[in-house]
């Protein structure tokens, strides 16, 4: 029997020796979590408070003392409400264990300091339940910082609306004063031309003087769009078709540089409502921007994705050697061009026409090329039948 006895007496001693480590370990676990948990808390960026289910302030991290200017042994038992402003709206308060603004951030608040100063901050909280206890997290991020930046960039944007529109205002002045001799010297050059009297290689001259005042005239008139910008007159128009007269207006250029040009259309009728002039316009120039760019060779493709009820966007795709990095940023403003002779404004029309539309347009850097994507408001078309899907291809 004595024996029996310390044999369970053995057995119980170890079992009890095996419980107590598992039970160290589990404490070792839980202070290692702890420790933690404190550590992320100490060195969180963002303060972060916890209250119970009444409103009152359970802990207060280093960063939430930072903000506040309280210490935490002054604040913890106190109502959270300390924390805010009065005006703020109380069914969103930590202190409401009802509220339903779990995990959303609930604003705009301000912080109420120690010192009676306020701060705008973001709120973010969260609901526990610890041990059968409702616990509410709060979690404050300062927008101080923020704030300022915020109000800092309106001040530039509004600087740059004013120096764009003094720009705007000398460009119109200065290119209604060209127009108008630069009209009466290509009258009389045209006159001159037209003389029988004239030697063969003065007319040859004559030929390219009218051809450099032309090219003086559409830089000009490229000046006056952009000072006064007409008011799109929308109606409904195909836009393929839209892009078959522009194919028609570049096919001599594209067989002088050998370009292929590609179309792709999807397999809806491609109506849109616009101003059929003003879009035609943004189409030409960014295909002669990328026969522009890519010299001799190449393809150019004009792809029609119909992947929105509401929109259809159009991407004008080359193969030349892409935008420049250090300007493919400030490629939309104006004056930034990457050609020798060019006015740096085409593209900022050419976005002012998509947005006046109702749409946009951006540039997407490619592996290969440049890509533009033109996105345009549509509406249903009024025929029944569908074109099917096609492609193509033409030197």
């Amino acid at each position: 029997v004595a024996g029996a006895l310390l044999v369970t007496l053995a057995g119980l001693s170890t079992l009890i020796y095996r419980a107590e480590r598992v039970i160290h370990a589990k404490e070792r676990a839980l202070r290692l979590s702890d420790a933690r948990t404190h550590a992320i808390l100490d060195h969180a960026a963002d303060g972060i408070v916890t209250s119970d289910e009444h409103g009152l302030i359970r802990s207060f991290n280093p960063a939430a003392e930072r903000l506040f200017g309280y210490e935490a042994s002054r604040v913890i038992g106190t109502p959270v409400e300390r924390l805010h402003t009065a005006d703020y709206a109380e069914p969103t308060l930590p202190s409401n264990p009802a509220a339903p603004c779990d995990g959303v951030h609930i604003g705009p608040p301000r912080g109420l300091r120690r010192d009676g100063s306020t701060f705008p901050i973001r709120l973010t909280r969260r609901t526990l339940d610890v041990d059968g206890q409702t616990i509410h997290a709060l979690i404050i991020h300062d927008l101080t910082l923020s704030t300022q930046l915020e109000v800092q960039r309106r001040a530039r944007d509004l600087q740059k609306v004013q120096h764009l529109a003094q720009i705007a205002q000398l460009a119109a002045g200065v290119a209604h004063e060209l127009r108008n001799p630069l009209t009466s010297v290509k009258l009389l050059v045209q006159q001159n031309r037209e003389s029988a009297d004239a030697p063969a290689v003065v007319l040859e001259d004559l030929g390219i003087i009218e051809q450099e005042l032309l090219r003086m005239e559409r830089s000009i008139q490229t000046f006056l769009d952009y000072a006064r910008p007409p008011r799109p007159v929308c109606r409904e128009i195909d836009l393929g078709a839209v892009i078959a007269s522009v194919r028609s207006l570049v096919e001599g250029r594209l067989r002088r540089q050998a370009v292929r040009w590609i179309s792709r259309t999807p397999d809806a009728v491609t109506w849109i409502q616009a101003d059929e002039d003003q879009v035609r316009q943004l189409l030409l120039n960014l295909v002669l921007n990328a026969l522009d760019a890519m010299g001799r060779g190449g393809e150019l493709e004009l792809r029609l994705e119909d992947i929105d009820p509401d929109f259809l966007d159009l991407c004008v795709l080359d193969t030349g050697p892409g935008v420049r990095p250090d300007i493919a940023d400030r490629l939309f403003e104006p004056f930034i061009t990457s050609k020798e002779a060019g006015t740096g404004l085409g593209l900022v029309i050419c976005r002012r026409i998509a947005r006046e539309h109702g749409g946009e347009l951006v540039y997407q850097p490619q592996e290969r090329g440049a890509c533009f994507r033109l996105r345009l408001p549509r509406r249903a078309p009024h025929q029944d039948s569908l074109t099917r899907p096609q492609a193509v291809a033409e030197t």
